[in-house]
Parts: structure tokens; C-alpha cells; sequence
């Protein structure tokens, strides 16, 4: 799954306390010993750290990053330092993750938050929604400009810390990381100065903070948080599953249990209602695991079917281990994928990469879903999400229909993390390269068999959707 930034809007930062105590700080030794560990560990257990950045460029990076570890750093200090190198790979799955404490700290100080939210296109920096209490600045807007810094020569500093595939894919990922990275670049502050260029030609200077929660603009752009189920009309059903995992607080991400439930309810109430074609709506999807996603498949496949023609993984002590809780914490559930990978694992040597089959998943048996099926999907369409249309592209389940995708739908991933001995960061990793449907093993993003617009900036009415539903209706038999 794509792990997006999600904790750094002004409202979740209300709810973060802060720290009573000053975090603890780790010695140059620690610090270059756990990037040591660190290099060593992604060198062992990532299916192919060296995919998209040859070995020479890594070794080089490596020597320069330990060079600069000179003085005690935090836990936070440390991972913000270790993730441009880890990005390197240029994998969604090879990352540092945190707990972002240290952003946390500086905004809880005082220190200024990014309030504009951005989109980038054709390299420049538009303005997307606009919370800093300024009115002039509106969607649409160029920034020029933040703090003296062009924003042509700054866009690619930001995306350094952005583990994505391709600079589209971390352009899309900046939008939600924006607030952290410019701090990260551009040092602590109580404003931001920004050159705006507005949409009717003129430019200005200005200071702007996080003041507001609210959207100066007004605007109230669509949603497609959450779940939602309905008839769209007499004959075409609307589905958004959400993630693909349990969203539900505290339980176990990995029950299907009412997930499951609602999507059989969901195909049940379309069914009595008569309908011939549905919409299965996937933009703006984090993914998750096929274990929610095939059952909403199940409802419409006409045979057999599976995510992956082709699941090769690479053996490791780090995935090993990783299994091996997993199957500490469920050690009665002999049908799960980790005793499938426990199995694997002890019959392979460390380093073989060896293929894990992937079983198929049948129709469901009884009541089903005969009516045609279109899949909406958008740049902010991660994960699994991607990997369950490209199923149903490469199997003709159905059309898929939006814009093509900005993460890969044969692509690195069965994300698994391993831990630095010293200061306890993680770092994600992939061990298996994950080949769509269609046996096509060149790592790419998803292609839509009928393009719709995708504005980059939000309305209030969901443009996209009311295209699809105008393509099917021209679209519609006789």
C-alpha cells in the first residue's frame, strides 16, 4: 500500500499533545551505524534495490550521506536525514517511515504550517485550495515563488524526500506532503513568502501562515472519503468500497468481516433494484490487500481469476522474520499467507528469488452481478486499488474508465519493514515484484480504456463521474 502523509492538516495537528520531555539524541556512531544497517538491510531484502538506480549511484550517494552524519541526532533528526537516500531506489515501497514528531514540535511551537494547497502540472506549482485566511490568492493561481526560491529550481529539492516510482508520482504524492517537505528545505519559520502569479496576469508578494482551517476560497469541493452505495439511476448502481483494509479504529486491518458484509449487501440491494450496469468508483483509493478487493470482484468475474500472473519474491532474514510475527500473533490460522510464506521460506535459501503462487479466487456461487461493469480511476488511485483494475481490465470484467494512474500496476510491492538497532527507525521495503494480471512485467501504471476529465482543481460537482455516466448513456444498447 502507498502510505501517504495524512497527519499534517491543522486539525489532526490539535489533537497532537506535545512532548513533555525533549526526545533523546543518538551519537554520530549510532546514527552512521544504523545507516550502515540500514544501506546493508535494503541491499539483502528489497527484490531489486538497484531497478531503477544503478549500483555505482547508490555506493556513491552512500559514501556522501555518512560523510555528512557529523553531529547527535534524533530519532525524528535521523529518519528525515536517512529518506532521501532510501528514495534513491525510486520505489512507493522502499521508505522511512515516521511519526512526523519532529514537524509536529515545530508547529506546536508556533512555527508556520504550508497553508495552499498545491498541484503541479507542466512543472509549475498551482494553487488548489487556499486555508492562510488570504482571499486574493485563489485556485488556479501560480506560485512563482516561496521564500526567494523559484519554484521551478525547488520542485525537484522537495520531491528528494518522496519515494515514488516516477516524478509524476511524486508530484502527486507532494500534494499531501507539501507542509513537511517545505519545512524540511526551507528551515523553520512563523510565514511563508510566496510569489503568486494570479490567473488574471498580475503578481504578488505574500505572507501567509495557517490561520484558518477554512478554504478562503469558499469552496467546498466534492468528496469521496469513505463508503458509499446507491443507484445513480433507474438502472446504474454506484459503488465506492473505500480502502481496501478495515478502517475501523483500533481492530484488526486485516478482518474482512464487515467490509464483506457491506459490499454483499451492497450487490444484493443493486440486484433488487434492478440493475444492469454499475459503476465501481476506485479514485482516490489507498489500496490495501486483495483479501477485501477479490470479494467485490467475485460478484461480477465470469471464471476464476488472480492479481498476479506472476508473484516473485525475494527470500530474506528481514521477510522472514516479518512473516514470522505475523504468524506469532495468529499461530492457529494455518490457511493465512504467512504460513504459505513460512513455507516458502524454509524450503529456500536467502537471497534465491522464488515464486510464490498466488491461488485463484472463484465467482462467488449463487446470486451474482451480470450487468456491465465500468471502474473509475484517477491519479490518486494507489496500491491495490491499481492492482484490482488492472484485474479487471486484463480479465475484460470490465471498462475502466477516468485517468491513467500515477502508481504501477506491475510494480514493486508485498510490503514488508525491518528495524535499526539503535535508534529503532523503520524502513519499508518490497520483496516481491508483483506482475499484473496480463503477464506484463514492465513495471507501468494503469491505462484507462476511456479517458474523462480529471481537473486538477476540485469543484463542488464531481466532473469525472458525470462523464462517465454521459459515456455510457451514449454507450447504451438498443
Amino acid at each position: 500500500m502507498v502510505c501517504l502523509l495524512t497527519g499534517l492538516t491543522s486539525s489532526a495537528l490539535a489533537a497532537e499533545s506535545a512532548a513533555d520531555d525533549a526526545p533523546p539524541t543518538f551519537s554520530v556512531a549510532q546514527i552512521q551505524g544504523d545507516f550502515d544497517f540500514l544501506y546493508q538491510g535494503l541491499k539483502s531484502a528489497n527484490f531489486d534495490l538497484y531497478a531503477f538506480t544503478p549500483p555505482r549511484n547508490f555506493e556513491n550517494h552512500y559514501r556522501e550521506y555518512r560523510k555528512k552524519f557529523t553531529k547527535p541526532m534524533t530519532r525524528f533528526d535521523a529518519e528525515m536525514a536517512f529518506q532521501p537516500f532510501v528514495a534513491l531506489a525510486h520505489q512507493s515501497h522502499t521508505r522511512v517511515e515516521s511519526d512526523y514528531s519532529g514537524y509536529f514540535a515545530y508547529r506546536q511551537a508556533g512555527g508556520a504550517g504550508f497553508p495552499l494547497g498545491i498541484a503541479v502540472e507542466n512543472n509549475q506549482m498551482i494553487v488548489t485550495t487556499n486555508s492562510s485566511g488570504i482571499s486574493e490568492i485563489k485556485p488556479g493561481d501560480r506560485i512563482t515563488a516561496i521564500n526567494g526560491h523559484k519554484a521551478s529550481d525547488l520542485l525537484p529539492r522537495l520531491i528528494e524526500h518522496i519515494s515514488a516510482e516516477t516524478t509524476e508520482f511524486a508530484y502527486v504524492l507532494l500534494e499531501t506532503y507539501m507542509p513537511l517537505v517545505a519545512w524540511l528545505e526551507l528551515g523553520s519559520t512563523d510565514a511563508y513568502t510566496v510569489s503568486i502569479r494570479h490567473t488574471g496576469g498580475t503578481s504578488e508578494n505574500y505572507k501567509i501562515s495557517t490561520p484558518s482551517e477554512e478554504d478562503s476560497t469558499g469552496q467546498q469541493p466534492f468528496s469521496l472519503a469513505g463508503r458509499d452505495a446507491r443507484m445513480l439511476t433507474a438502472n446504474i448502481a454506484y459503488l465506492r468500497p473505500g480502502p481496501f483494509h478495515n478502517t475501523e479504529a483500533g481492530a484488526d486491518s486485516m478482518d474482512t468481516t464487515a467490509f464483506v458484509q457491506f459490499i454483499d449487501t451492497s450487490f444484493g440491494t443493486f440486484i433488487e433494484n434492478g440493475a444492469t450496469r454499475l459503476i465501481l468508483d476506485l479514485r482516490d483509493n489507498p489500496g490495501g490487500d486483495n483479501s477485501f478487493s477479490d470479494p467485490v470482484i467475485a460478484w461480477f468475474a465470469d471464471r476464476p481469476f488472480r492479481f498476479s500472473a506472476n508473484f516473485r519474491v525475494r527470500v530474506s532474514p528481514q521477510s522472514t522474520a516479518a512473516n514470522q510475527a505475523r504468524l506469532e500473533a495468529n499461530p492457529d490460522n494455518t490457511e493465512s499467507t504467512s504460513y504459505l510464506y513460512a513455507k516458502l521460506y524454509a524450503s529456500s535459501e536467502n537471497g534465491e528469488i522464488v515464486l510464490f503462487t498466488i491461488p485463484e479466487t472463484k465467482p462467488r456461487p449463487g446470486q451474482a452481478f451480470e450487468g456491465e461493469v465500468f471502474v473509475l480511476v484517477n491519479r490518486y488511485s494507489f496500491s491495490n486499488a491499481v492492482s484490482a483494475a488492472a484485474l479487471i481490465q486484463d480479465y475484460d470484467f470490465g471498462v475502466i474508465m477516468g485517468e491513467q494512474t500515477v502508481d504501477m500496476a506491475t510494480t514493486y510491492g508485498a510490503m514488508e519493514k525491518f528495524t535499526l538497532p539503535e535508534t529503532g527507525i523503520v524502513v519499508a521495503y518490497p520483496k516481491a515484484l508483483i506482475v499484473r494480471s496480463n503477464g506484463d512485467d514492465k513495471v507501468g501504471p494503469i491505462i484507462p480504456d476511456v479517458t474523462l476529465p480529471a481537473p486538477r482543481i476540485r469543484g463542488a460537482n464531481d466532473v469525472m463521474l458525470q462523464a462517465a455516466l454521459k459515456h455510457m448513456e451514449s454507450k447504451a444498447p438498443d
